[in-house]
């Protein structure tokens, strides 16, 4: 069955209520909040994995909180990448309700894919510099 976009994305706020964490608690220190590290990520897993990589040897990473954003509809090869190699630092994966920002930020119902990244990018920093400040 194929799901239109916007139920896709009531179903991606659903989730994103769950706070889909791996490593949880990795970057947990008594009354700290750890830094976060933002990624905007939609479906390709290369370059990824080596932006995973070069993370892996940053001194102190273990401290911080890898805050994933994914856009579109196939986050599985995001999801089981982020679980088989990072297992270094905490992350939180959330999922780019796109339909909803597009209704927020006033796009209308086109969308010219200039909106969509644009709209993920004001997503995610939302994100991570707001609500998890």
């Amino acid at each position: 069955r194929v799901l239109s976009e916007a139920r896709l994305d009531e179903l991606k706020e659903r989730a994103n209520g769950l706070h889909l964490s791996l490593q949880a608690g990795m970057s947990l220190r008594r009354g700290v909040r750890p830094p976060a590290v933002w990624l905007r990520v939609c479906q390709r897993t290369s370059p990824l994995d080596r932006v995973i990589e070069g993370l892996r040897g940053v001194r102190g990473i273990g401290d911080a909180v890898l805050v994933v954003t994914v856009d579109r509809d196939r986050p599985a090869g995001i999801i089981q990448m982020l679980a088989d190699l990072v297992d270094f630092m905490e992350v939180r994966v959330y999922f780019h309700p796109f339909t909803l920002d597009q209704r927020g930020l006033g796009f209308g119902a086109w969308d010219t894919g200039v909106h969509r990244l644009n709209s993920h990018y004001a997503y995610g920093l939302r994100l991570t510099l707001v609500e998890m400040r």
